[in-house]
């Protein structure tokens, strides 16, 4: 089941055309048109090599340049392997201004010094530092599940839940944005927890691939841990526990406190740091099934 989703989602999920990127309509482009009609906020240069910001007033805000290996994908709106890329920006041709007249030779030769010292002294540093990789704004994952494609396959194809019976209905209880916003914490934020080796706090996060080369494991990696959460949770419309050990074809009420031989009541946490993870039973606590088994 796992792999079967991992082929559906990478394909489907992420190889799609942004609902907000429209055509332009240009015949041809050079950099003072290319930010002109509607469009997505980054567009090609002719060659797609670079490409450029678009700001307020159609005007180009900053220009940038794709890493090596890479061109602008026009599906995408970033750089991407120029392998598998799609870009095709016709560039605009020259125009030359005739002169009225032939031109007459100079009276006199040119010179071949300048005149006198410039009148001001060039810098010997540039005045702002080269950028030496992609900026990180034009990687955003999460810009990715804005795709109305993407939306539509998640929505149609990942949160279903069913009914003992078999019926099929959109899960009530896992959502496409619950699922985006809590994505947007454990990857920008995550966990944090102690070392128990050291006692510093480290973080657990939810890698997705932050750099622009290693798009496709972030999108392998929410792939698996979708499928997991299809089989595990989201089938079932729950998020507790699911019934497991079944004895002769039934599940036991007792699987509620332990399954397969474990006793939930007398486990503890054996880190003293995290002792305070654990609770004291409640003998009189009653509880109520929800899932559909």
């Amino acid at each position: 089941m796992a792999l079967k989703v991992l082929r559906i989602l990478i394909p489907i999920a992420f190889i799609s055309k942004p609902s907000n990127a429209q055509t332009i309509t240009q015949e041809c482009t050079n950099r003072k048109n290319v930010c002109i009609g509607p469009g997505p906020t980054y567009r090609p240069l002719p060659g797609c090599e670079n490409y450029v910001q678009c700001g307020f007033n159609n005007n180009v805000a900053v220009e940038h340049r794709c890493q090596s290996g890479t061109i602008f994908d026009e599906t995408l709106t970033k750089c991407n392997w120029d392998t598998v890329s799609r870009c095709n920006v016709k560039a605009c041709p020259r125009t030359l201004t005739p002169t009225e007249s032939p031109t007459e030779n100079p009276t006199s030769p040119p010179s071949t010094m300048p005149t006198g010292h410039p009148s001001v002294t060039p810098s010997q540093t540039p005045s702002v530092a080269p950028t030496t990789s992609s900026p990180t704004m034009a990687y955003d994952f999460f810009r990715l599940l804005e795709f109305e494609d993407f939306q539509r396959n998640m929505e149609s194809l990942v949160f279903l839940s069913y009914t003992a019976s078999g019926t099929v209905y959109p899960s009530k209880m896992y959502t496409l944005s619950g699922m985006i916003n809590s994505l947007k914490d454990m990857a920008l934020i995550g966990i944090s927890y102690d070392d128990p080796r050291d006692g510093s706090q480290k973080f657990f996060k939810f890698y997705l691939g932050y750099e622009e080369k290693n798009l496709a494991y972030g999108q392998a990696n929410l792939a698996a841990f979708l499928a997991n959460a299809m089989v595990e949770s989201i089938a079932k419309d729950t998020c507790d526990e699911l019934n497991s050990d079944d004895m002769a074809g039934r599940f036991a009420v007792s699987n509620s406190c332990g399954q397969n031989g474990r006793s939930y009541q007398d486990e503890f946490c054996i880190i003293a740091e995290e002792a305070k993870m654990s609770c004291p039973v409640d003998v009189n606590m009653e509880t109520t099934a929800v899932s559909n088994e």
